[in-house]
């Protein structure tokens, strides 16, 4: 009689079990902060390729248009067609509102946006200067270059633009967006908007210091603009240091753990420059600026920076004091305008004592 032999199944122990959990789980632990990096560090590369685009633009408008710096060309007391159609704009007072009335108008025109109407006391040089040059853009209104591919809530924006009566479901009841409250519905138009800010010495050519653009220790997001301003008409060539002179900046570190506002000093973040290179510089490594109303004082323009915050998706950074921050204005208002320069160099002499 053949002897019985009791089988045996192998199989893990509940001790092996738990250490194969805990040695998967230090893996994970392990590689999802560097997959988080190479994500942050590929989005900062298209971030990158997306304001060379728009500074190249520079060269390729200037060749067309007498040397100038793209944007807007609409000036006070002249009359422009609306669209196609046989009316008109009546004659705006100021530079600013004529810029607003050229704004309105492509996007009624380039974005299919007859909704828009005319907007008071907007100044779209700064957040909407590419409008201006969708012709060497991809002349597609939203313009997906012209936003960081970290800025969330733009890019939820311009998932769906239009309002419901063009066949859209904007406004989003559920993306946070800055909202004005008048009869125009102008925050109809922040899906058209850029993630990077036109320095103010682009389009600002007033002569007089008195009557140039100024932001001093006002609100981050309002600029204080006389009546007598010139603006638009600055030419590529004005530049007196194009390759340490800034184009554009963005309006908030977005490539980290946690996006903060700009003009921190230990922020690093892409600059675009007017010799067309992009770099990631240092803020505080920039020079200070200037108050441009105020060429020969030695102290620079600050910036208050409080926003408001709209959760669960904030559209701008929170401040990293509760009470908001005040910071040097740096690259925004750079001593000389276009004639000065930012990086790599002293600030040029405006009769500033020294030190």
């Amino acid at each position: 009689m053949a002897a019985s032999r009791e089988s045996r199944k192998s199989g893990f122990t509940l001790i092996e079990l738990l250490v194969v959990i805990a040695i998967i789980a230090l893996l994970i632990g392990i590689l999802l902060p560097a997959l988080g990096e190479a994500r942050r560090s590929a989005r900062m590369t298209v971030c990158i390729s997306n304001m060379g685009t728009m500074s190249k633009t520079l060269g390729t408008y200037a060749s067309e248009y007498q040397d100038k710096v793209y944007g807007f060309t609409w000036k006070k007391g002249e009359k422009y067609r609306k669209g196609e159609t046989s009316n008109f704009w009546n004659a705006a007072t100021t530079d600013v509102q004529a810029a607003a009335n050229q704004a309105v108008d492509i996007l009624n025109r380039r974005g299919d946006r007859p909704d828009i109407k005319d907007i008071q006391g907007w100044i779209p040089h700064i957040y909407y200067t590419h409008l201006v040059a969708q012709d060497y853009l991809n002349a597609r209104l939203p313009e997906k270059v012209v936003i960081c591919p970290d800025d969330k809530p733009r890019a939820q924006w311009q998932l769906d633009p239009k309002p419901k009566g063009l066949g859209g479901g904007w406004p989003f009841s559920s993306i946070p967006r800055p909202v004005n409250n008048d009869s125009n519905d102008d925050d109809f138009r922040w899906p058209y908007s850029s993630s990077y800010l036109t320095v103010v010495a682009s389009f600002d050519r007033t002569s007089n210091p008195t009557s140039r653009l100024s932001q001093d220790g006002g609100p981050h997001n309002t600029y204080f603009v006389p009546a007598a301003a010139v603006l638009g008409g600055v030419r590529v060539s004005d530049a007196e240091f194009p390759n340490n002179k800034v184009f554009q900046y963005d309006s908030a570190r977005r490539h980290a753990k946690r996006p903060t506002y700009w003009a921190y000093d230990d922020v690093t973040m892409p600059l675009s420059f007017y010799d067309t290179h992009v770099a990631s510089t240092k803020i505080g490594d920039c020079n200070p600026g200037w108050k441009p109303q105020k060429p020969k004082d030695a102290n620079p323009s600050l910036i208050t920076y409080n926003p408001v915050i709209a959760p669960p998706l904030n559209w701008e950074p929170e401040p990293l004091n509760k009470g908001g921050d005040t910071y040097i204005g740096r690259v925004a208002w750079t001593r000389g305008g276009i004639k000065g320069n930012d990086v790599n160099s002293t600030e040029v002499n405006t009769g500033q004592p020294k030190n």
